[in-house]
Formats: structure tokens, sequence, C-alpha cells
């Protein structure tokens, strides 16, 4: 597994290398101010670690690429631009920035029958409430 410095480098790079569109410089800063890098990309399911987020962000934009080609074959770059794929992929999730923090949550381990603690993510009751997309688009 890639660390977070190591996604970070590669998120900025598909960035770059694919928008062009004023302002893009400004939003890879609010990320870098944000906990987009080291946040998780959801509390139990895909992405659940520190990096999570943005390594979903940067599989989103691959599994994208590899659905329009296997749909539409080199085509689909006739039809969405890679300036559009990278934007739509990329930035899918960034209304996720905020919305979880950290903490511990007791386990049993399951051949010694001790618990112990294990590092987790919970909901963030502080969270900004709009719509998944909505709050993407508006931080956009």
């Amino acid at each position: 597994m890639k660390n977070v410095e190591q996604l970070r480098k590669e998120f900025e790079t598909l960035v770059h290398d694919n928008i062009t569109r004023e302002g893009v410089d400004n939003l890879l800063n609010y990320l870098n101010t944000s906990d987009f890098y080291r946040s998780p990309a959801s509390t139990k399911y895909h992405g659940s670690y520190a990096g999570g987020l943005v390594e979903h962000s940067i599989n989103v934009y691959y599994s994208l690429i590899d659905e329009l080609t296997f749909i539409l074959g080199k085509e689909w770059e006739k039809r969405y631009s890679k300036e559009t794929v990278a934007i739509v992929s990329l930035f899918h999730d960034i209304c996720k920035i905020g919305r979880y923090k950290p903490g511990k949550r007791n386990v049993k381990d399951p051949v010694t029958g001790q618990w112990h603690e294990e590092p987790t993510y919970f909901y963030n009751e502080d969270y900004v409430t709009m719509g998944h997309g909505s709050l993407s688009v508006y931080r956009i």
C-alpha cells in the first residue's frame, strides 16, 4: 500500500496532467490545507484508513477510464475530454473533507477473548449537512 505522501503526489500529477482550467491550483491548495489526503473514504467500508479518500479518488479515476474504454473503446476521448473525466472522478468525493474524525473502538480478539483498542473513524456530528454531490460541487 502506498503512503499518504505517495498518494498525494500521484493525485497531484493526475490533476496537473489532465486539468488545465483556471483555478485548479487554488483547488489543490484548498485540498492541501484540508484533511483530504489524510482522511478515510468511509468509516467501515472502502478506504476506511488514513489516506483512503485520496486513494479511492485515484482508483475511481482509473476505473472510470477502464469503464469508458470497455464500453466505447478509445472513442470515449471523442465524447468526453480527459479533463472532464479527471474532474469528475478525482474530485467526486471532496464532500468528505472533514466528514470523519479519528477515534478508538474496543475489539475482542477471537482467539484469546481479550479486549483491546483499535483505531477507527467516526462520523463527525459537526459536519456540514448538504447532499453528497451538492457539497462536492460547492467545494469545487
